[in-house]
């Protein structure tokens, strides 16, 4: 053979190429099947189901991703070859495709080991949308991103507005655990039941079982009334501000806008009296008594900003020719009302073991802390499961700490995220512990009153603050003791822990029963981070389609569209983008009818262009 004849039988470089792709394909997908088979092995659902095939997928999916492919992806575009990027729910007969392909073009031959045991895309696809209806109804429009709505309190008693939301285009509603009652959820499932039926459209009911309530405990405001004139934009004071008197009762007369006097007083005031009284910074004030309101309460005017206290003591007196004093008295007691502490950058702040009301830091004339504040806990127990550097978010993230130190009265905080100015603490702000695994119940009291009725009546039960593949076992055994086998549940993804354990939370769930998953992007980003937020949403849209379960898209969609009349362009571009899951919830407001419009609407519209990661080139309008 001469030199050259051998060089005509050398592959080229391209052939080179196509083969070395084969290899690692091959081997890629040896890895994917033994790993999957290993695991199958663990989660054993039952042989021939659609929970088998999807959890088959998902394992598949699973251990597709364990590597870094972007190099092997960038190699099989090169070529003209399917990247894999799509191939979430059939993973593996891309993947043998790709390779049939290459087997065709190399003039080899290819088998899959495992051949009509994993989906195509067509049968990828029919599962997905068959769990999606199983959870969600048939669809009004035949297909479709379903349209989840929070029901307000008032949908128990008024049959019109839920009419109105169903007409609107709402597909499920959606009944918060976290407020009203057992009787309330009733009246509003009658009410949604009668419309549904009424109007011909099917609907859905979605409870959510409310989960622990880390929040803050109450913070009593400093019992101050405080008077302010109206000023004008130079600080000027323009009028005299109107202050309404009335009796001091016992207990306290319950208006933060009344002031309280001395009933001897009171009840010997006429118009053009006076109240004469130094405020809480010694500040010389004076009333004027200028007549009655509607209900005959007298009405004064004061032309100074005064703060008064309880017990603080007051002079009156009736000017004429010789202003004579004619009594003295106090004012107060005033009823407790809502307040606030306020933190700033650095400061140690208590998370106190015990629920009583916080307070703020004490400071001496300096302004420096000479004992710091502390705030209490709806859920005390969480303190036990807490270390040093852990980190500690309130009120959605507005404020951050690190846990500093751990003492017998609870968990020394040191505030590391706040304006400067300060930021302030009121009571029922929730609480995020995104370093902690907590100890808390997987289902509380609470959760187990509402599963009874939830039982009988949801469509769909959601679990919240869901953490780990025990937590989802615990709701279906104890739906199972309700009788309740084959109530489909959506498990609510808003911690970093339910991240981490969202594989085997599917798998657990998978093989028995229906299930959704909801991504609550609002504790979401605070426990991951609003910078990760997007990532991880993503990564939660793929293990979903890999294991043929519907996704809920939800947290602030068209958020000021339902509250204010008006979308922002972000808030529009954040509900088209929900076209990739299943189904998108809206929030309550009062404009929450045209929010429903405004996105069906735009999920129409959307549906046309996009489905889940696959631009639709339908033809463009111009």
């Amino acid at each position: 053979m001469t030199t050259s004849d051998h060089a005509d039988h050398s592959p080229t470089p391209e052939q080179v190429e196509l083969i070395a792709l084969r290899a690692a394909l091959e081997a890629l997908r040896e890895q994917i099947v033994q790993g999957a088979l290993a695991d199958m092995a663990r989660w054993h659902p039952e042989a021939g189901s659609n929970g088998a095939v999807s959890v088959r997928n998902l394992l598949h999916y699973i251990h597709f991703r364990r590597s870094d492919l972007r190099p092997l992806q960038k190699r099989l575009s090169a070529q003209g070859l399917s990247s894999l990027g799509r191939s979430e729910a059939h993973l593996l007969h891309d993947l043998d495709r790709v390779l049939a392909l290459l087997a065709g073009v190399l003039e080899g031959s290819w088998t899959p080991s495992m051949p009509g045991q994993d989906p195509t895309i067509d049968e990828g696809e029919a599962l997905l949308a068959a769990h999606t209806q199983r959870l969600f109804g048939p669809h009004r429009d035949g297909e479709g991103v379903y349209i989840m709505v929070t029901l307000p309190s008032e949908a128990a008693e008024q049959g019109d507005l839920v009419a109105a939301m169903l007409r609107a285009g709402m597909d499920c509603a959606r009944i918060n655990g976290a407020h009203d009652d057992a009787a309330t959820w009733t009246r509003m499932i009658d009410q949604v039941r009668r419309a549904s039926a009424a109007l011909q459209v099917p609907c859905q009911i979605y409870m959510d079982l409310p989960g622990p309530k880390l929040r803050t405990a109450s913070v009593p405001a400093a019992p101050i009334f405080a008077i302010h004139p109206p000023r004008d934009a130079s600080g000027r004071v323009i009028a005299p501000a109107e202050v309404t008197l009335a009796p001091a009762q016992t207990p306290p007369i319950g208006s933060p806008s009344v002031l309280p006097v001395t009933p001897a007083i009171y009840s010997d005031l006429q118009v053009g009296d006076r109240l004469r009284f130094r405020d809480t910074r010694g500040r010389l004030r004076e009333l004027e008594v200028k007549g009655c309101d509607a209900i005959g309460r007298w009405q004064g005017q004061i032309w100074h900003t005064a703060y008064v206290e309880p017990g603080m003591p007051c002079r009156w007196w009736r000017p004429g020719a010789l202003p004579v004093r004619q009594g003295e008295g106090c004012f107060g007691p005033f009823p407790e009302q809502p307040g606030f502490l306020v933190v700033h950058p650095e400061e140690q702040l208590l998370l106190a073991r015990n629920t009583q009301p916080g307070r703020a830091a004490r400071r001496d004339a300096d302004g420096a802390v000479v004992e710091m504040g502390r705030i209490g806990l709806s859920c005390p127990e969480v303190i036990d499961d807490l270390q040093v550097g852990h980190r500690v978010f309130i009120d959605d993230g507005k404020i951050g700490a690190v846990v500093e130190a751990l003492i017998p009265e609870g968990a020394v905080l040191r505030i590391t995220r706040a304006r400067a100015e300060g930021e302030k603490i009121r009571g029922e702000k929730g609480l995020n512990f995104p370093d902690s695994t907590l100890g808390l119940p997987a289902l509380t009291a609470q959760d187990l009153d509402m599963l009874d009725l939830a039982a009988r009546q949801a469509d769909v039960i959601g679990y919240s603050f869901v953490r780990t593949a025990q937590d989802v076992a615990t709701l279906m055994a104890e739906l199972d003791r309700r009788g309740a086998r084959d109530v489909p549940i959506v498990a609510k993804i808003e911690t970093a822990q339910a991240v981490r354990n969202l594989p085997e939370i599917l798998l657990t769930v998978i093989p028995r029963r229906p299930m959704g998953v909801m991504v609550a992007r609002g504790d979401l980003a605070v426990e991951i981070g609003p910078e990760r937020l997007a990532e991880i949403q993503e990564e939660i849209l793929w293990l979903c389609e890999a294991a043929h379960v519907p996704v809920i898209w939800a947290t602030q969609v068209l958020e000021s569209l339902a509250r204010k009349g008006t979308p922002t362009r972000s808030e529009v571009t954040d509900a088209a983008m929900g076209v990739r899951a299943e189904c998108v919830m809206l929030n309550k407001g009062p404009y929450i009818c045209r929010a429903i419009e405004t996105l069906r609407d735009i999920l129409l519209r959307m549906q046309a262009h996009q489905h889940k990661k696959i631009a639709r080139l339908r033809a463009l309008h111009w």
